[in-house]
């Protein structure tokens, strides 16, 4: 393997033992099929398993194929950390992500030489995910065979408004080149959901952010029993987070106008629709303390009028 690979793929592992060696195949498969085996390196970074993850790794492939790193003392530290671990020990050009109990397509890493190799000014490629549910009880928020993803090719502030009503690619279908990092940052790590939409829309506003241009996905999401996201209205605390966060970052950024102002007008919408959803649903602690988190960050966001009306009709039951 070359000494600086072209192409890493980072792929954090917890308890994945059933579904990691399926998942580094997978890896391998694309890059054999896009011609990048020499030139592709794969990152598993190991979370603390409390199963045989680890050994069904060592079991599968040599070190030459799949490196094994842990976090010292084998910690469990998170999405976050683990990602960041693999993006600052691999050494490439462009980077991607492949959770461990989800699987790359064939068609996988048709953009790098389509698009990234051939233009410099392309910061990041994203593609589309298929769902395969594994377990029946996750048919009540996804459906088999449904795409997750952005929903149309778009860029630009087109694409930070799909990001910001939460209409983001999966991880496992964007390519980054790495130069990138050190204008957005990596995984936040105080974030335990969003963390991904949180990343993405800091490239989509000071990134050149492109869709893949294919109708195939790229990547699949086996959708289990215990996958991390659960879809509703308990998670809109966790995505208001990554916003709020999101904005003010970007406040600090040198980023032009016009997304600028897209940000401000989409939040403010996400916001209002997120606050009639919790009013009517009678959530009022919760309603009231996203109130008071905004109010904080972006107080011309959050103590407008007709917020502060959602709130009034919850506290008196209106």
């Amino acid at each position: 393997m070359p000494d600086a690979p072209l192409l890493s793929v980072v792929v954090p592992a917890y308890n994945a033992e059933t579904t990691i060696v399926r998942a580094v195949e997978s890896v391998i498969a694309a890059a054999e099929n896009a011609g990048l085996v020499e030139a592709c390196e794969i990152v598993v970074i190991d979370d603390g398993s409390t199963d045989n993850t680890p050994t069904a790794i060592k079991r599968a492939f040599d070190a030459s194929t799949c490196q094994l790193l842990r976090h010292p003392g084998n910690q469990n530290r998170g999405v976050s950390a683990t990602r960041n671990l693999g993006i600052a020990s691999s050494d490439s050009r462009y980077v991607t992500f492949l959770d461990g109990d989800d699987t790359f397509c064939s068609n996988r890493f048709d953009c790098v030489n389509s698009i990234l190799e051939n233009d410099p000014e392309v910061d990041a490629v994203y593609g589309d995910t298929v769902v395969v549910i594994e377990d029946e009880s996750q048919h009540e928020s996804w459906q088999e065979g449904q795409f997750f993803g952005v929903g149309e090719s778009c860029r630009g502030t087109t694409l930070l408004k799909r990001l910001i009503h939460s209409k983001p690619w999966a991880t496992s279908a964007i390519t980054v080149r790495r130069k990138l990092f050190a204008k957005t940052g990596v995984f936040n790590e105080q974030l335990s959901v969003a963390e991904d939409c949180h990343l993405w829309m800091r490239m989509a506003a000071i990134g050149n952010v492109v869709p893949d241009g294919s109708p195939a996905p790229v990547s699949v999401y086996h959708r289990q029993a215990d996958s991390l996201y659960r879809a509703g209205v308990e998670n809109k605390w966790h995505y208001s987070q990554a916003l709020r966060l999101f904005y003010r970052w970007l406040k600090q950024q040198n980023a032009s106008p016009e997304i600028v102002e897209t940000a401000q007008r989409e939040i403010a919408a996400w916001l209002d629709n997120t606050l009639i959803q919790l009013r009517f649903e009678r959530r009022t602690k919760m309603l009231l303390r996203m109130i008071s988190s905004w109010s904080t960050a972006a107080p011309g966001l959050a103590l407008r009028p007709r917020n502060l009306s959602h709130a009034a009709h919850a506290v008196f039951g209106r």
